[in-house]
């Protein structure tokens, strides 16, 4: 008998719970029950934290891992980079690499910088990535078979084959400073097709700085002597305007799902719009020009996460709230531009760029979204998307300027521009050319417009960015990881 009245006392305790929250759920969100179907009653949609707005496919670390540079040499010292197609191009590397690594028996031996330069110099291609990528991790995520002595490579940096040595692959790993050599059993005939395919394809424009300045330049940076391309710069327009109110609502609510009935909202005299829940616990900035930051204390995230765990994380959270397309419905083709270790504790950040006609588009301030990650939360994101016509690209017929001509007679403003570089007994010029990492050609976003630029890229994370075909000045862009 008592075990039958406890029963029904815990049945009648279950139904006063679910009746108040039902009862707070009308009072919060305003609702009669003849507004409210069975589906709206799910706890999910009453409790969920996101559950507004389009939710895409993530993409995968796959989707979006690819190198910033692939570089083909000849034995001559000339080089080609792999522009456009690039993504297909690391498609086939690593389909080479994992056959590679597949066969078995891999030695695996560290070499001298001197003995990687030496074997360079031969017929080879590399690619190469900008940012911190765990080698071990890398392979398990991409379906690479470890072998013996995988575990002394701490980072991914740069992937080569070399035909000085056919049955090996080259890794560099510049988080050590070290270099390794994977051999093979037997020489590897598809990297020699693969080269033989992509030699056959670019032009060898591009040669090591050193060989046009002299060796006193003492610097190996590839320049290219010319650019056989054609594209033209075109207007953009941000995702949001300030009477864009019906969708800066709703993407606001994507963000605090249903407890955006509690958030306050702020305006200040710019137009920027704060949404602020829990005494700054969750902040959401939108301002003018169409950017907007996402801020979430970061309490709760206290368990630490791996390096790819934490890049899908952010892939998922980017899925749900906007993906990598415009308000306008615009894809974007988006790459994996800059990666870093914020803390031991598991903390990483992820800045994402996207192309144009195969070309990067750099940014005179900020990126186009970064995400941060902590103890498997996103704790920032911040996006700043553009829209634009992307056909309108590829009309220019203008021959352009030569990069050489740039260096040579834009070295001062260049010199200005990386805050005086401590030259010693060298002249400025030398200054320049010895703290240049590399010289290559895209879009740069600057004033309104996406203008087609060569792009110096300096060791200390700056671009400097000159209109392509008048060599005009347009700005600089400043790595932020």
């Amino acid at each position: 008998m008592n075990s039958r009245v406890e029963k029904i006392k815990t049945v009648i305790l279950v139904v006063l719970v679910v009746s108040t929250i039902l009862l707070l759920y009308f009072f919060w969100t305003d609702q009669s029950l003849t507004d409210v179907s069975p589906k709206d009653l799910s706890i999910g949609s009453i409790l969920g934290p996101d559950d507004a707005g389009e939710v895409f496919d993530p993409l995968t670390p796959g989707d979006v891992l690819v190198p910033g540079t692939i570089v083909i040499s000849s034995a001559d010292g000339a080089a080609a980079l792999a522009e456009s197609g690039r993504r297909g191009d690391w498609e086939r590397i690593l389909g080479c690499f994992s056959s590679f690594c597949a066969d078995g028996g891999i030695l695996v031996e560290e070499i001298t910088a001197d003995q990687y330069d030496e074997i360079m110099t031969w017929r080879s291609v590399s690619a190469g990535f900008d940012y911190y990528l765990p080698f071990g991790d890398w392979c398990a995520e991409a379906g690479i078979q470890k072998s013996s002595g995988f575990e002394n490579i701490e980072a991914l940096s740069e992937l080569s084959f070399s035909e000085g040595s056919p049955e090996s692959v080259f890794i560099s790993d510049n988080a050590s400073g070290k270099f390794y050599r994977l051999v093979g059993a037997a020489p590897r005939e598809d990297f020699v097709e693969l080269l033989d395919r992509m030699e056959s394809r670019e032009q060898f424009m591009y040669y090591p700085a050193g060989q046009i300045f002299g060796e006193e330049a003492d610097n190996d940076a590839l320049i290219p002597l010319s650019a056989d391309v054609q594209l033209a710069g075109f207007a953009y327009y941000p995702e949001f305007t300030a009477g864009d109110t019906a969708r800066i609502v709703a993407m606001a609510r994507n963000f605090f799902g249903n407890s955006f009935d509690f958030v306050r909202k702020i305006e200040d005299e710019s137009g920027a719009l704060t949404y602020m829940y829990g005494y700054g616990k969750r902040v959401l900035i939108v301002s003018p020009d169409g950017t907007y930051e996402y801020k979430q204390d970061a309490e709760s995230a206290r368990r630490g996460t791996t390096y790819f765990d934490a890049l899908k994380t952010a892939l998922g959270y980017i899925s749900r709230h906007g993906g990598f397309v415009t308000q306008n419905g615009q894809i974007l083709k988006p790459y994996l531009a800059d990666a870093g270790i914020k803390s031991d504790a598991g903390e990483y950040e992820f800045v994402f760029g996207f192309e144009a006609n195969g070309m990067p588009v750099v940014y005179g301030k900020g990126n186009p979204l970064i995400v941060d990650v902590a103890g498997g939360s996103v704790t920032y994101f911040r996006r700043d998307f553009i829209t634009f016509d992307e056909s309108a690209g590829h009309v220019e017929q203008r021959q352009p300027v030569s990069c050489v001509d740039i260096l040579t007679g834009r070295y001062e403003r260049m010199y200005e521009e990386l805050g005086r570089p401590e030259a010693g007994e060298a002249s400025r010029f030398d200054a320049v050319i010895h703290a240049l990492s590399g010289v290559t050609y895209g879009y740069y976003r600057s004033n309104g417009r996406v203008c087609a630029a060569w792009l110096f890229g300096f060791g200390d994370g700056r671009t400097l960015a000159f209109d392509l075909y008048t060599g005009g000045f347009l700005g600089r862009s400043e790595a932020e990881v």
